[in-house]
């Protein structure tokens, strides 16, 4: 298995525990923050409030990069989100672009 970097570690823990669909998702900000900066130091990882402000605003912008480019590509081939939905059965409306 390939060892992940200390910064490597920081984003996944940033994308599960402040922006992602974790058990504390519901939690409040400021609880998140903190199970983050718990998980950090048990970890041993060093960090500073400023480096992981900037790795969360990279991290949303990626992901919003992420989400426009398949938006974009799946308006080109909504074939392909007609194929999707018949393989779903009943399909998901929120995937229809009708």
């Amino acid at each position: 298995m390939v060892e992940l970097t200390q910064r490597e570690k920081k984003i996944v823990l940033i994308k599960y525990i402040i922006h992602g669909n974790s058990p504390f998702a519901e939690a409040p900000l400021e609880t998140r923050v903190q199970m983050l900066q718990a998980a950090l130091k048990v970890s041993g990882i060093k960090y500073d409030e400023a480096e992981l402000l900037d790795l969360g605003e990279a991290i949303l912008a990626v992901q919003q990069d992420t989400n426009d480019a398949s938006i974009g590509f799946l308006h080109t081939n909504k074939s392909l989100v007609d194929r999707a939905l018949a393989m779903f059965g009943k399909g998901n409306d929120r995937l229809s672009f009708d």
